[in-house]
C-alpha cells in the first residue's frame, strides 16, 4: 500500500465515524445548540486531522526501517553469496554438535541440500570413528574457547582424504559458548607430496649412515695405523644417532602427554610412526653398540 491510499483510507473512516456520531446524536435529541455543533466540528476536525499528523510524524522512522531492513536483507544475501561461493567447507554448529547451517560445498559433499543439514549430525553423514573424533574436537574447542588448527581424515565419495580444518568457537555477547564455527579443505595432494618428500629425506639418510658404516669398515682395516682415525668416525655416528634419538624422544613425550589428556590426535600418532621409520630404530640399536666397543677398542690402542 502506497502512502496516497493509506491517506485516503483514513479519510475515509474518519468521515464514516463523523456520519455514525451526528446521525446517534440526530437520533437522540435533535441538535439545536449552535455551541454543540461547535463541539462536534472540533471533535471531528480532530478525528480528521489526528491520523493524518500521525502519519507524517511516523514516516520517518517508516522510511529509515524499511531502509535497515532493506540493507540488511543485502548484506546477508551478500555474505551467503560469497560463503556459497568460497572452495573451503564451512559449517556452523550449537554447543550440541548439531548442525545449523553450512555452505553449498560442504553440503555437496554430502550429497545433499544445504537445508537439509540443519539439526543434523557428524553420526548422520560420517564413520562413527570420525563422528566421535569431530564432536571431541568441537567440545575441547568450546571448553578452551581457542581456535583450534588440525590435520584429519575426511571421507568424500567413499574415499578416504586429508583435510586442514580450523574451528572457532563463538561466544554470545555475555562470553557464553553458542557453538563453533568451522573452516575446512582437501589437503590430500599436498599431503602425498609431503610425504614423498619425507621419503626421500629418509633414504638420503640411509645413504649417508650406509656411508657412514663403510667409514667404520675402512677404520676398522686400518685401526692398527689409525686408531685416532676409528675413534674419530664412530664419535661422528654416535654424535648423529643421538641427535635422531633426542627427535624421537622430544616426539614421544608429546606423546605421552597427549595420551594423558585422553585425546591422541591421528597426526601426532602418524608422526611419531614416520620419524622412528626415519630413523631407523632397529638399525641404531645394532650399530651404536659396535660403535662404543670399536671405539673403546681405538683409544686402548692410542693409549
Amino acid at each position: 500500500m502506497n502512502n496516497i491510499q493509506l491517506v485516503l483510507r483514513i479519510a475515509i473512516i474518519v468521515f464514516l465515524v463523523e456520519g455514525i456520531i451526528m446521525l446517534g446524536l440526530s437520533l437522540l435529541d435533535p441538535i439545536s445548540s449552535p455551541g454543540l455543533e461547535a463541539i462536534i466540528d472540533a471533535f471531528v476536525l480532530v478525528l480528521i486531522v489526528s491520523p493524518i499528523m500521525s502519519y507524517w510524524v511516523i514516516k520517518p522512522y517508516i522510511t529509515e526501517r524499511k531502509q535497515l531492513e532493506t540493507d540488511l536483507r543485502k548484506s546477508r544475501n551478500t555474505y551467503r553469496t560469497l560463503v556459497d561461493n568460497l572452495p573451503q567447507r564451512i559449517f556452523h554448529k550449537d554447543t550440541n554438535s548439531v548442525y545449523v547451517s553450512c555452505n553449498r560445498q560442504y553440503a555437496s559433499d554430502l550429497g545433499i541440500a544445504p537445508a537439509a543439514l540443519v539439526g543434523k549430525s557428524d553420526y548422520d553423514f560420517h564413520p562413527v570413528e570420525l563422528a566421535e573424533q569431530y564432536r571431541a574436537d568441537d567440545k575441547n574447542v568450546m571448553e578452551s574457547g581457542e581456535i583450534c588448527e588440525l590435520q584429519e581424515r575426511y571421507v568424500k565419495d567413499g574415499e578416504e582424504r586429508f583435510i586442514h580444518t580450523v574451528k572457532t568457537p563463538l561466544k554470545d555477547e555475555q562470553g557464553k559458548s553458542t557453538g563453533i564455527l568451522g573452516i575446512f579443505w582437501d589437503i590430500t595432494e599436498q599431503k602425498a607430496a609431503e610425504e614423498e618428500r619425507q621419503s626421500m629425506e629418509i633414504q638420503l639418510r640411509h645413504a649417508q649412515k650406509l656411508e657412514s658404516v663403510g667409514q667404520l669398515a675402512a677404520g676398522i682395516a686400518h685401526e692398527v695405523n689409525t686408531p685416532t682415525q676409528l675413534v674419530s668416525d664412530n664419535t661422528r655416528f654416535l654424535q648423529d644417532a643421538f641427535a635422531d634419538y633426542g627427535r624421537l624422544l622430544t616426539v614421544h613425550d608429546r606423546l605421552t602427554d597427549a595420551a594423558a589428556s585422553g585425546t591422541v590426535p591421528d597426526e601426532l600418532v602418524t608422526e611419531v610412526r614416520e620419524l622412528a621409520k626415519e630413523v631407523n630404530v632397529d638399525y641404531l640399536k645394532e650399530e651404536i653398540p659396535k660403535a662404543v666397543e670399536q671405539s673403546l677398542h681405538g683409544l686402548e690402542r692410542i693409549a
